[in-house]
């Protein structure tokens, strides 16, 4: 065999192990990611009978997780999206329904995109609070320098049992969330409900009820 006949078969050799040992790399950075996000996450702090700062630690973690992925995708060392990412994660923490995932993925990457916009992870003190499951401070914006906290889409007045499940969990600034009256059912509100109706966290009842509050109040608007 010619010399350079010799190179260029190192070369391909060379360079196909290459590809394989940074596939294997990389898909041996995705497992511990999974692994470290359905470890955080334990569906007993979902319940409406957990406390508040167990779902607080629980979804902040997740969340948390969620960024440390999308890190490790913008560099791209993984070509799985958040949605698939956040499905193998919640799938290994036990969850089976596929809308029930799809509804905590949404919820977990909007919420995600809250923080960024709010400066957070620009900010060593907040992402160590994020890290440790505690609500961080808003660093950006007009909000800046108030806690975060989360907000209900659904009040617990209305469906108790959709109270601390992330799919109905917005981080909210504490003056803005102060602003938010319990009882009012907004437009928003309802398609909240209808959101999670499907995975049984409001009841036909309760959605019932909360259909019959917004007409309610639509009709005292138009009067």
């Amino acid at each position: 065999m010619e010399i350079p006949n010799k190179i260029l078969l190192v070369a391909l050799v060379g360079g196909t192990l290459g590809y394989y040992y940074y596939k294997n790399q990389s898909s041996e950075v995705y497992r511990r990611q999974v692994n470290a996000a359905a470890s955080a996450y334990d569906r007993a702090a979902t319940s409406a009978l957990a406390s508040d700062s167990a779902m607080t630690a629980n979804y902040l973690k997740l969340i948390s997780a969620l960024h440390d992925f999308r890190e490790e995708r913008a560099q791209g060392r993984t070509e799985a999206t958040e949605r698939d990412f956040l499905g193998d994660a919640l799938t290994k923490a036990g969850l089976t329904s596929d809308m029930e995932i799809y509804l905590i993925a949404g919820g977990a990457i909007e919420n995600l995109d809250i923080c960024i916009k709010a400066g957070v992870f620009e900010d060593a003190d907040q992402v160590r609070r994020l890290n440790e499951g505690t609500l961080p401070q808003v660093c950006a914006g007009p909000y800046k320098g108030e806690p975060f906290v989360f907000a209900r889409r659904v009040g617990v007045q209305f469906a108790r049992g959709a109270a601390n499940h992330p799919a109905n969990l917005r981080l909210t600034p504490e003056s803005a969330a102060d602003m938010i009256w319990p009882y009012t059912v907004t437009d928003y509100v309802l398609k909240a409900a209808n959101e999670l109706r499907p995975v049984g966290l409001v009841s036909e009842h309760e959605l019932s009820d909360l259909r019959r509050r917004n007409n309610e109040r639509r009709a005292l608007e138009f009067r």
